[in-house]
């Protein structure tokens, strides 16, 4: 059994930043609207927080009201640096569109899966760590 580095959680504003047993957990605290500039910031944050490390990525927590064009087009592009893969947890019907649009409308440079139950997306994870 590999031996994974674990990381003490950075809590930034309402996004929790946190790794373990190889996986970068991001949890939402509030549910907001998400545009291009907003993710940038969180990606920026992620990368200072993981450094030069990839991780397959969780995000969960309060589900998004939208997220605009930009903020897809980042994420499918240069946001995705060292993540490994995406895995969404969603709590709510308009959560799963919001995701589902996102997934469906942008070619991806990473295996992304939107699911229901948290234990299901880390199982789905584990298979990409490194």
């Amino acid at each position: 059994m590999h031996k994974f580095t674990d990381k003490p959680p950075l809590v930034t504003g309402h996004i929790t930043y946190e790794i373990k047993e190889g996986i970068l957990f991001i949890e939402r605290g509030e549910r907001a609207i998400y545009n291009e500039d907003k993710i940038k910031e969180y990606v920026a944050k992620r990368l200072n927080y993981a450094g030069s490390q990839s991780y397959p990525c969780i995000i969960f927590g309060r589900d998004l009201l939208s997220l605009d064009k930009g903020a897809r087009n980042y994420l499918a592009g240069e946001g995705a640096k060292n993540v490994l893969s995406r895995a969404f947890v969603v709590e709510k019907s308009q959560g799963k569109l919001a995701i589902n649009f996102f997934i469906g409308t942008n070619k991806l440079p990473i295996p992304t899966q939107v699911f229901e139950d948290f234990n299901e997306a880390v199982e789905w994870s584990k298979q990409f760590r490194k």
